[in-house]
């Protein structure tokens, strides 16, 4: 059961001014030899910019927040709970509190990872009045580059979900990005609970409904033909049931009272705004999370003395599960890089696919069903592969001359039919070395190249299949 968690709508008071860096590095110091901290873009959990905390040689080496002497001011004798999440890709890290004699309050060794992690740790004041934090190397003494972001500090004994004033439901309290944040109890985000919390006798939890979510493959029947076309497949919401045993300790007021905790968890107008609530799967790596609508199940059903099975019905109208580890980078609006004759998108960057283009023009691209783009023109080298005149196949970023290429002339468009069959046409008259071809060809890998019919007479410019496998040439040629 401790698998789920939910969020529950709870305020909170983030003590901590500037928490995510986004317009400067005020409150936050470096500490040891060696060590460096500055405003990064190039990796952020919230908003555009995080800590880059260059930890130098020093055991313990890193950077304060709050620097002793100008704490947080706190509570004696009171719990309070440090939340921040960490990216530390190279080497093991360490979150610790202070007090601003220099004695440490608590402190959590964070496990070397190369995703953003969320970590928290819980202290008790005493006789301090301020405390700071550090996040610093794990007392190794090894220079690594970490980075910080989303500090949070709450007089709570458990951390809730992350508050600034840039997040639904939060506001500053004064300055943005430099004063404290305040979330009421009736916005989004809150605290984050076990079912077990909401309720010591709600046991035997069990969810169905995390894996693929529904589907439909939309399809276009053929008029006289058996079969259909296949358009493309729609993802739709998610359908998912979470069932419950609830349990009244001896009198069925105490099982109302399981119920109504459940009911005040998941029930639409929880909050002033209806809202769907958030799911948690902890069991991953780092958590994923669904936001969910009650649908049904607390009509109150079925009970055996003071104990109830509950089964509730949710629904998510976005239907895929994401992880608590948003990585975000300065966008580049513009981008200038240099190319021959081809290029493409990759994650997120305009780039060659291999090598250095081609030394003509490309004009004609086809996909095959299996994947294979296949690059036609009046090139007569791409990218330095022996062959690849006027065509060429890539696959996995490796460019493959297709036989031994076209011999002259310009390749004007490439089709390719289900069976992978390439119908290759343009201004050519031989191919692979000599063989003869009257401007249209097929090829494969199995037989390679094969005029198409007796050819064209003049210049076929462009080339398709039809859905029945009938293969159309056009072009300024009046016979075949």
């Amino acid at each position: 059961m401790a698998l789920f968690k939910i969020v529950t709508p709870e305020a909170t008071t983030n003590l901590g001014a500037n928490p995510s860096l986004e317009t400067n590095t005020t409150k936050w110091s470096a500490v040891g030899s060696g060590a460096s901290i500055a405003r990064n873009n190039t990796q952020a959990r919230f908003g555009r910019y995080s800590l880059a905390v260059t930890t130098g040689t020093s055991a313990l080496g890193g950077a304060y927040y709050y620097t002793a002497g100008a704490g947080i001011s706190v509570g004696t004798s009171t719990s309070y709970t440090v939340s921040v999440y960490i990216y530390n890709p190279s080497d093991d890290a360490r979150l610790a509190i202070w007090n601003n004699s220099s004695v440490e309050l608590g402190n959590l060794q964070v496990l070397a990872s190369a995703q953003w992690k969320r970590v928290e740790k819980t202290i008790t004041t005493g006789t301090s009045s301020s405390i700071h934090v550090r996040v610093t190397n794990d007392n190794s003494g090894v220079s690594q580059v970490l980075y910080v972001d989303a500090i949070q500090v709450e007089q709570k004994t458990a951390a809730g979900t992350y508050c600034d004033g840039d997040q639904e439901g939060c506001s500053w309290s004064g300055v943005e990005h430099g004063s404290t944040s305040l979330r009421e109890a009736f916005g989004p985000g809150g605290a984050i609970k076990t079912f077990a919390d909401l309720h010591a006798s709600l046991t035997d939890l069990d969810f169905t409904g995390m894996g693929m979510p529904p589907v439909i493959v939309n399809q276009q029947p053929f008029a006289k033909l058996p079969g259909s076309v296949y358009e493309d497949t729609q993802v739709r919401g998610r359908v998912a049931n979470l069932v419950a045993l609830a349990k009244g300790a001896s009198t069925l007021n105490n099982l109302h009272q399981v119920r109504q905790a459940l009911l005040n968890a998941v029930k639409l107008d929880r909050i002033s705004n209806p809202a769907p609530f958030r799911l948690y799967y902890t069991a991953p790596t780092n958590p994923v999370y669904a936001d969910f609508l009650y649908e049904g199940g607390l009509e109150e059903g079925d009970r055996m003395g003071f104990a109830e099975t509950l089964g509730l019905r949710l629904f998510a109208p976005d239907p895929y599960w994401y992880e608590d580890r948003q990585q975000v980078a300065v966008i580049d609006y513009t981008s200038a890089p240099n190319w021959n004759r081809i290029i493409r998108r990759k994650d997120g960057t305009w780039a060659f696919p291999t090598g250095t283009g081609a030394n003509d023009f490309v004009r004609a691209i086809a996909i095959s069903p299996s994947g294979i783009i296949y690059f036609g023109g009046p090139f007569t080298d791409f990218a330095g592969v022996s062959n690849s005149k006027r065509i060429v196949t890539l696959v996995n970023d490796v460019i493959t001359a297709v036989g031994a290429g076209i011999d002259n002339g310009n390749v004007q468009d490439i089709a390719v039919g289900p069976d992978e069959t390439a119908y290759i046409v343009g201004t050519f008259t031989a191919v692979d070395n000599g063989t003869s071809a009257n401007r249209a060809v097929s090829y494969t890998t199995a037989g390679g190249y094969a005029l198409m019919g007796t050819g064209l007479n003049g210049t076929a410019r462009a080339v398709t299949v039809g859905i029945d496998g009938v293969v159309y040439v056009v072009g300024g040629g009046d016979r075949r």
